[in-house]
């Protein structure tokens, strides 16, 4: 009978074969010669989900080993930016809820209640703002800036009022927000900060990684994203506490992945009669990854480095060819030096002058195999679920009203290289030329 080596490195054989194969086909017949994503896991992942998959001992959060995939992935990943804690979750999506859900639970200091406002910038994704929805917070939209797509500073501090409570930074892009001015307004006012840094894993700003600075972060692992477990998502925390509550609240309110003994000691001294395995001492759901995940995810944070070097080259390049259609385009040029962009797609904007839409250039990029899409939701307050619940909103959104009417995304991740940059540029030399 084989032994478990050898079938994963028959299968990993068979698989890479597969994958030479389906590529090729792919390149003669995709509609796309620039498209937003790509397959950017080979072999390798396959490789390890089998041998996960041939351990049934270890499978999920709730097995009886001692070395799970998940647990070396969080530690792999929250290492890497820079938090003491990573809980990694089915979704960054659930990574959102359970921070809230963290914030709101009965157990903590000074927790947001019911009406408490949450200030959030008004191009995000609805995700991000369904937590507050759902816990009766209330979302207070701020405009953003156009270089960097985050939340204006200024337009936080006019949104303060003494229901505030709390802040939600979105990193949307790739771009981190000005954390120094964030974290000061957070400490004059006595608030909570959440970082959703689910597009811009490797940002940094002044030296340090978006997604180490709040209260909080939160952080994706999408098909599309910097690097994938298919699905999944990680909340990051320095706070034992709420990393403790999260452990819980990811396991249906059972404390058996919770890290301190004493935590543990503490309920299972009060309430011998229980089996201390399905102790509920806190609210639940169930935001679990497998061992799957987690068996993707190590072998995708090996090859992190070179796909977010891939995708600043790309933009660094496509920012240096096509700053000559600066009379019509925005591009997203950073000349700030204490930003470090993470690129999760290429933004660009039509200045408001032009005598061409955004439907006139996606479609005609789009014609030409470059596949295209808005700005992540663009104008949130535009949305009909928007109107469902209670909010306020500061300022006139003048920036996201133009992101929203003139702006779009093409692709910039690791599997474009000179040969889609070239097919960008000529295509848009062809859009401009007669212009």
């Amino acid at each position: 009978m084989p032994n478990k080596e050898f079938v994963v490195a028959e299968v990993k054989e068979i698989i890479k074969g597969y994958f030479d194969e389906q590529d090729k086909l792919e390149a003669a017949s995709s509609k796309y010669k620039v498209p937003l994503t790509s397959r950017l896991y080979n072999e390798d992942e396959v490789a390890e989900v089998v041998e996960t998959l041939l351990s049934p001992e270890r499978l999920t959060l709730n097995s009886a080993s001692s070395d799970l995939k998940i647990e070396k992935f969080e530690e792999q990943f929250s290492g890497f930016i820079g938090v003491k804690n990573g809980i990694m979750m089915n979704s960054g999506s659930s990574a959102d809820l359970a921070a809230f859900f963290v914030l709101t639970n009965p157990t903590i200091k000074n927790r947001l209640l019911p009406g408490d406002e949450v200030i959030v910038p008004a191009v995000n994704w609805n995700t991000s703002i369904a937590p507050l929805y759902a816990l009766g917070l209330r979302p207070v939209f701020v405009d953003v800036d156009l270089k960097n797509y985050g939340m204006n500073i200024d337009q936080v501090r006019l949104a303060i009022s003494p229901k505030t409570k709390a802040i939600m930074v979105i990193h949307l892009v790739g771009f981190p927000v000005d954390m120094d001015s964030i974290m000061a307004i957070a400490r004059e006012h006595n608030l909570f900060v959440i970082e959703d840094t689910c597009e811009s894993p490797g940002a940094e700003w002044n030296g340090k990684k978006v997604g180490s600075f709040g209260d909080m972060s939160t952080h994706s692992f999408y098909l599309s994203h910097h690097i994938t477990t298919i699905e999944g998502g990680m909340l990051m925390t320095n706070n034992d506490e709420f990393a403790e509550l999260a452990r819980i609240i990811r396991s249906q309110g059972i404390m058996r992945n919770v890290k301190s003994q004493a935590y543990k000691d503490n309920f299972n001294s009060k309430y011998p009669d229980i089996d201390p395995l399905f102790l509920f001492t806190n609210v639940g759901y169930n935001f679990r990854p497998t061992e799957m995940e987690g068996a993707f995810g190590i072998m995708q944070f090996r090859k992190f480095g070179d796909y977010l070097n891939t995708r600043i080259n790309n933009a660094m390049d496509l920012n240096s060819r096509l700053a000559k259609f600066s009379e019509y385009l925005i591009l997203p040029v950073n000349d700030d030096n204490r930003v470090k962009c993470s690129w999760f797609f290429y933004p660009l904007m039509l200045k408001e002058n032009v005598k061409f839409t955004v439907k006139d250039v996606t479609s005609f990029l789009e014609k030409n195999g470059i596949e295209t899409r808005p700005v992540m939701s663009g104008d949130f307050t535009r949305h009909p679920v928007f109107s469902l619940f209670e909010h306020r909103i500061v300022g006139d959104l003048k920036n996201t009203k133009l992101i929203h009417k003139n702006g779009f995304f093409i692709g910039i991740h690791a599997g474009i290289g000179d040969k889609e940059r070239d097919c960008v540029v000529s295509c848009f030399e062809e859009f401009f030329k007669n212009k």
